[in-house]
């Protein structure tokens, strides 16, 4: 239509038939699109699926370090206390319908703790005793003799000369015999033969002997010996 009112039918007819060419288009194209659509998923359904990659799994790193124990018999004490209670426990809370010798057999691990039940063992608190010799005896049920007591040192009643001597001391360890200086002149001796020996007593001094004397007759009992002294001074 124009502005001064005319209608052009020609203008209308060909919008009318573009319009129609267009539609006509879409409805034609419409089934090759399903036709394609339908073949990519024949082909698809056909190949076959490819295995899906897995992810490796990442190794776990290590477990944290437990120190061990730097004293573990002291907490053995402790472990065998609290299985101990358990066992209680668990023996108060038990019904057997079996032999008992069976059941001593199924659990083995606990003999111990069921030999001291049977028995009632009383723990005993742990100390030093001293004991003597007899006590130490009666233990361990050996008969022995009463102890003595110390005898003192050995000596013997002996006589030289006119002198009698009632505690003469006997081995006293050393390789010689001696006689003090004032013996020697009871018995009237005054001259010694020379001697070139020195003495070590017990307590570790060296003292030189006055001198000796040859084969004097030494009386012990009915018998006599022929003994060597030698004299040592007081000084």
């Amino acid at each position: 239509m124009t502005r001064k009112g005319r209608i052009w039918s020609s203008m209308t007819t060909s919008r009318h038939q573009t319009r129609s060419s267009w539609r006509n288009r879409d409805s034609e194209d419409k089934p090759e699109l399903d036709r394609a659509e339908k073949r990519t998923d024949k082909a698809s359904s056909s190949q076959p699926a490819k295995p899906v990659a897995k992810k490796k799994d990442t190794p776990a790193g290590p477990p944290p370090y437990k120190p061990p124990l730097p004293f573990p018999g002291r907490f053995k004490k402790q472990l065998l206390e609290a299985h101990k209670a358990k066992f209680d426990e668990l023996m108060r809370q038990l019904e057997l319908k079996l032999p008992f010798i069976d059941a001593l057999m199924l659990i083995p691990p606990y003999q111990k703790f069921l030999k001291d039940a049977v028995q009632q063992r009383t723990r005993e608190a742990q100390g030093m005793v001293v004991l003597t010799r007899e006590c130490s005896a009666i233990i361990q049920r050996k008969v022995i003799s009463d102890k003595k007591e110390d005898p003192g040192s050995f000596t013997l009643p002996c006589m030289l000369g006119p002198l009698s001597f009632k505690n003469s001391l006997c081995d006293l360890g050393s390789s010689v015999s001696l006689m003090p200086l004032s013996v020697a002149k009871r018995l009237g001796y005054h001259k010694y033969q020379a001697c070139g020996i020195s003495l070590v007593l017990a307590d570790r001094s060296i003292r030189l002997p006055t001198g000796m004397l040859e084969d004097l007759p030494l009386r012990i009992g009915n018998v006599e010996i022929p003994t060597d002294f030698i004299v040592l001074g007081n000084g």
